[in-house]
């Protein structure tokens, strides 16, 4: 039989550090925080670096960790998997899972599986909080429909939940140069987005619609009176409310907004004439009887059809399809609809209508 110390220094010839890490996250049950207790790796390390074997050389590349996909036999038939996870697990200096009988050595310990809460590392989410009812801050608290998903779906992939507060126009960058994992901040999916990210399965289908002051009901509220040359048009810059003033109102003067708050405050300041934002904004501020006579009128009737998804790094298919898989659980158990009852109690669409015949 071989013994345990035989296994340590073959593993440690066979074996870089990185390349354990990989082995040893894909066929055992170990927390990341134990690794690093165990190595000395630095938390911060292990959770934002690993590798992966590419298939077609069989060298291993860069990955971070929890992307990491199950085992499958097209790498290493499942019994060879484990075998080489316990050489990691010598390697490392870790609890050794005695799975062959080995002996002449000392015993291992067998690594504890872990508990629902125990966490395999971090989800770095990037949100823009200033999207209310989707994604906002009460005080320092952060709240919204987007908020309350990124809590369930950090918990249903056991990755603990790390939010990265950024502007909007700093989101898709900071995703594609990897310092977030997951856009989580009421993205609509389009073919311009789709280019430079992945997209998980939508969670919410709304589209564009209109604010105007109340007391500007009677010029302004017709189906017709927004494509008057001259309207003042404000929108937040980079979102499709802007994609969508700047291509269907071309007689419009658009002035673009870093916030949807700096914009309502412009509608407010008679500014602008017409906010145009997603749904969402325009119910949460008019979207009841008592809102409505107040000082904004919101006008119901779509101006867009849009879907709302999480988005990932372009390839990084391992984690969109664990998003949404975690999505799927959310529908099936009815905890998607009830977040979006909770922050949308309203929901009013209004038909276009119809030309006269």
């Amino acid at each position: 039989m071989t013994s345990w110390r035989h296994i340590l220094r073959a593993s440690r010839d066979e074996l870089s550090i990185q390349e354990a890490i990989y082995e040893l996250l894909r066929h055992s049950p170990i927390r990341l925080s134990q690794i690093a207790d165990r190595t000395g790796i630095p938390f911060s390390t292990l959770r934002t670096y690993s590798v992966e074997p590419d298939d077609a050389s069989g060298a291993y590349r860069s990955m971070p960790v929890h992307q990491i996909p199950p085992i499958t036999n097209a790498t290493r038939n499942y019994k060879e998997g484990r075998m080489f996870a316990v050489r990691c697990l010598a390697a490392l200096g870790l609890w050794l899972i005695a799975l062959t009988g080995c002996t002449g050595g000392p015993t291992a310990a067998p690594v504890a599986t872990p508990s629902p809460a125990g966490l395999l590392g971090d989800l770095r989410v990037g949100v823009s909080p200033n999207y209310p009812p989707i994604i906002f801050k009460d005080g320092s608290t952060l709240k919204g429909v987007e908020a309350d998903l990124a809590q369930h779906v950090a918990a249903s992939l056991r990755l603990r939940l790390a939010i990265v507060e950024l502007s909007w126009d700093q989101l898709i960058p900071a995703l594609t140069a990897g310092r977030i994992d997951v856009i989580m901040a009421g993205m609509s999916v389009t073919d311009e987005r789709r280019a430079l990210v992945g997209f998980a399965d939508p969670y919410l289908q709304v589209g564009q619609m209109a604010l105007i002051r109340t007391d500007e009901a009677a010029r302004l509220a017709s189906p017709t009176a927004m494509r008057v040359i001259g309207r003042r048009i404000g929108v937040e810059g980079g979102t499709t409310g802007d994609t969508f003033a700047a291509t269907q109102l071309p007689g419009a003067r658009l002035t673009r907004y870093a916030t949807v708050a700096e914009a309502i405050q412009a509608l407010r300041a008679k500014q602008i004439d017409y906010l145009i934002h997603d749904a969402p904004t325009i119910w949460h501020l008019t979207g009841t009887p008592q809102a409505q006579a107040a000082e904004f009128l919101g006008l119901f009737t779509p101006l867009t059809d849009e879907r709302r998804a999480w988005a990932v790094r372009k390839g990084n298919d391992s984690l969109r399809q664990r998003l949404n898989e975690a999505l799927a659980t959310l529908r099936q158990t009815g905890e998607l609809n009830a977040i979006l009852t909770r922050w949308i109690p309203t929901r009013i669409e209004l038909a276009p209508a119809r030309r006269a015949q």
